[in-house]
């Protein structure tokens, strides 16, 4: 689960990158990147439909202040449609 602790983390942008033109803030920055063990980061990316989502939801729990604080405004219900889930 998400805020595992593990020998190794993968960095993953919450809110990917090709969605920057979507924003007007900076994309790249750490408030967008959540440090994922190698099964979640795999997870969110190919787990079928419900982990996904569940996956996401954990991952911008744990973000949502620092991007809002950054002045990146995003909703999970976003983050949904961007992954596709």
């Amino acid at each position: 689960r998400v805020g595992q602790a593990v020998d190794f983390v993968e960095p993953h942008h919450l809110i990917p990158i090709s969605n920057q033109t979507s924003f007007k803030k900076s994309l790249d920055q750490v408030s967008n990147i959540i440090s994922l063990c190698p099964n979640c980061h795999s997870g969110i990316h190919c787990a079928d439909k419900s982990d996904r989502r569940s996956f996401i939801m954990q991952a911008y729990q744990l973000k949502k202040s620092a991007i809002e604080t950054c002045g990146i405004l995003v909703y999970h219900e976003e983050l949904y449609e961007v992954y596709r889930v």
